[in-house]
């Protein structure tokens, strides 16, 4: 009898330690799983983020800030950067987000209408003039280098709104209204 109660426990202790062992190993493979899902999916969001940062945003961004001048800041787009603008668009379009495409089809939309009405107004000097696009690629380029714990503008996202904050950037474009009819008027008596 006594053999009996022994081989029963034995196999009583054999089962649960193999179900212990069985579903720990269950368990730690589920949990090794998900962590490296996880990690994965981090990997690909990261690389993601830095390729539309080095394809995108980077290009665009040195596209705006070269046509700054020293005394007036940013005073728009011309036509040449719009068109180097839409050629990055095309050639990176996986890493455009539905903004920034509404954003240069607006551009390119007002690049359109300005040749349209080129003969009635020839003074036309640029896009963007409310300062929106240029904004936001601002604003998005340093939250993708926040994100990818890059060093970014700490204090605003848009460092010319520094400079110009609207109201600022009214007057000035109202006192370079005024200069050109200046200017126009002085052209004309002369």
């Amino acid at each position: 009898m006594e053999w009996k109660w022994d081989l029963i426990l034995n196999t009583q202790i054999i089962s649960t330690l193999f179900t212990t062992l069985f579903g720990g190993g269950l368990l730690g493979a589920y949990i090794t799983y998900r962590l490296q899902n996880k990690r994965t999916r981090q990997d690909i969001i990261r690389e993601n983020k830095q390729k539309q940062l080095d394809n995108v945003y980077e290009p665009i961004r040195s596209i705006i800030t070269s046509n700054d001048h020293p005394d007036e800041g940013y005073s728009g787009l011309g036509d040449m950067q719009v068109n180097q603008i839409e050629a990055i668009l095309k050639n990176n379009a996986i890493y455009i987000d539905v903004k920034l495409n509404w954003l240069v089809n607006r551009l390119i939309q007002e690049q359109y209408y300005a040749h349209q009405m080129d003969i009635k107004f020839p003074e036309y000097d640029g896009y963007d003039k409310g300062y929106s696009f240029a904004g936001y690629i601002g604003k998005k380029y340093n939250q993708l280098r926040k994100d990818l714990h890059l060093p970014y503008n700490h204090k605003h996202f848009f460092p010319y709104s520094l400079i110009f904050s609207d109201s600022a950037y009214k007057f000035n474009w109202k006192i370079k209204r005024i200069i050109r009819k200046i200017r126009k008027k002085s052209n004309n008596t002369d």
